[in-house]
């Protein structure tokens, strides 16, 4: 049994209320007379407003109405009734023999009419039977497209809320249906109507892939589930993923159903975690070498060094030169490689900041006197300026010794010989601030930004700095990891000025 079956056995069973609206007593009557048996209980109103109070006060199964009450208007009077019992099905009771008012009636949302000269107790009990199915039936078929309606609905925001498409083709026909949301993510310049329209906007190196998929699914009865590539009328390229569904009939293919779904943000994601997975090993491969390279490096570099202070005898003035030309290079190599394992270490997070006081003068001064002798094989001379007063800060003196090398060292480098490389510092505030001034060749100004970035590349393929083209860039990690600034002012031909300003006390 269905429910519709089941709610009509507990009307019958329980009690069939019926309200009758009617002005004529004699009428009436033979109405009650009829439905006297215990199925039904009668109610009696004799006009359209004691109709109204008695619906407002009970429920009813059926409402009999005359059409010609005191207070009624004909066919009106089936609307007022809808309105005061909107869920309860009306059976028309009139005196004419009017077929036009009938079908007027039924119109308006009456579910019979009667006619009072024909009315038997079998015809009234079977018309209101079959009222209360009707309406029973037109209520589970209404509820049913509310719901119908409302899963739409909720499929609808599900869908745009998961920026999914729907598209259906018609096999036979050859027309291809998109909601407004394929559109989107199809990005469509022009109109789509068949097949051969929407593979025009695939990637021509996908067009196969996505003929072969439909053609697959259609010949094996399968789920169609293919990812391809389309193009924007702006020429940006996007990644769709597409699923769908033969609909067969008689086992031939006569339409399929699916959706789409922009994935291009997943895709670039991938691409982009696997280009960083293969930079990491790429890092990882260079940190090794470097730090094989560096061990030979360092023992070639205290070979020449002895060497050059006589320890294995001595040399004419010519050799003696080519010898500490030769360790100088060495120690260059060993401080790019050195620039590389610390640049590997920062980024990689290996080497937190080991804070304490450190009196930059004096660090400065030592690292100014450890470089003298590169100075002077390139004949600049280095000179300080210091403000006086306290120039302790709390930092890494290592991280800022290293700091303070990489400025000298780019400093003499990029030095004419002759001139001079000034280092001045003092404490403004609660901040440090020093200075490596050199007149040397100078930057340009489209390379100024792009100085303190990883391997650092200047105009025409030529490095802003010679090198690996990281010391800067290490210098600028190492100053933002003590909260500090480093940046840089060049005028072409005539010098370079990096600032390096510290907080003094660290947080």
């Amino acid at each position: 049994m269905n429910i519709l079956d089941a709610q009509l056995s507990s009307i019958i069973r329980q009690q069939t209320n019926v309200l009758l609206v009617e002005d004529s007593m004699p009428d009436a009557r033979y109405v009650q007379e009829m439905l006297s048996i215990a199925s039904y209980k009668l109610v009696h109103a004799k006009s359209l407003g004691e109709a109204q109070i008695k619906a407002s006060a009970h429920s009813f199964d059926v409402i009999l109405l005359d059409l010609s009450l005191p207070d009624g208007h004909g066919i009106d009077t089936v609307h007022s009734m809808l309105e005061l019992a909107p869920n309860v099905p009306i059976v028309v009771l009139t005196g004419l023999d009017d077929d036009d008012t009938a079908a007027k009636a039924l119109k308006v949302g009456a579910q019979d009419y009667l006619q009072k000269h024909n009315l038997a107790e079998n015809i009234l009990t079977r018309t209101i039977r079959y009222s209360i199915e009707r309406n029973q039936a037109r209520e589970t078929i209404r509820l049913g497209v509310q719901k119908v309606i409302a899963s739409e609905a909720y499929l609808n925001l599900a869908l745009k809320a998961s920026h999914i498409g729907v598209w259906s083709w018609d096999i036979v026909a050859d027309k291809i249906k998109f909601d407004d949301l394929s559109h989107q993510i199809f990005g469509f310049g022009a109109e789509i109507v068949g097949l051969k329209d929407l593979l025009n906007c695939v990637h021509e190196e996908d067009r196969s892939l996505v003929q072969l998929a439909i053609a697959d699914a259609i010949d094996k009865k399968e789920d169609y589930d293919v990812t391809f590539r389309v193009a924007w009328p702006d020429e940006s390229e996007h990644y769709i993923a597409s699923s769908g569904r033969g609909i067969y009939d008689d086992g031939a293919a006569i339409k399929m159903a699916g959706i789409f779904k922009d994935i291009t943000k997943q895709i670039v994601q991938q691409q982009n975690a696997h280009r960083l997975q293969i930079l990491e090993q790429h890092e990882d491969f260079i940190a090794t070498l470097t730090h094989d390279l560096k061990n030979p490096l360092i023992g070639a570099d205290q070979l020449l060094a002895l060497i050059c202070n006589g320890a294995m005898g001595s040399f004419e003035d010519k050799q003696l030169h080519v010898l500490r030309l030769l360790h100088q290079s060495n120690k260059e190599m060993l401080g790019l490689i050195k620039n590389l394992l610390e640049v590997y270490r920062y980024d990689a997070g290996a080497d937190p900041l080991n804070l304490q006081s450190v009196d930059v003068r004096d660090l400065i001064l030592d690292c100014m006197a450890s470089m003298s002798a590169v100075a002077d094989l390139s004949k600049v001379r280095l000179t300080a300026n210091f403000d006086d007063g306290d120039h302790r800060v709390q930092a890494d003196q290592v991280a800022l010794q290293r700091v303070i090398r990489n400025l000298l060292s780019n400093a003499i480098k990029f030095s004419a010989e002759g001139s001079t490389v000034i280092v001045s510092g003092g404490t403004m505030g609660s901040i440090y601030v020093f200075k490596v001034q050199d007149s040397g060749t100078g930057v340009h100004p489209d390379e100024l930004p792009k100085l303190f970035q990883r391997y650092a590349q200047g105009k025409q393929g030529q490095k802003i700095l010679s090198g690996t083209g990281l010391g800067l860039y290490l210098c600028r990690r190492l100053v933002d990891a003590h909260g500090g600034e480093i940046t840089c002012s060049s005028v072409e031909g005539q010098g370079t000025t990096f600032v390096v300003s510290l907080p003094t006390e660290q947080p």
